[in-house]
């Protein structure tokens, strides 16, 4: 799935196994490495900056 509404951009993976609850910005993350949550699911979202 993916949405477009002028500078930004969501893009969604269904399917994701990630833990991640937090929202990552840039290079940092939570570093857990682990897939405990199965099939929960992703959203990316994307801004274009001047």
């Amino acid at each position: 799935m993916v949405s477009i509404d002028s500078d930004t951009i969501v893009v969604g993976a269904l399917y994701e196994d990630s833990n991640q609850t937090t929202i990552t910005n840039g290079t940092t993350s939570n570093n857990d490495t682990t897939s405990s949550i199965s099939n929960s699911g992703a959203a990316y979202v994307y801004k274009r900056t001047p």
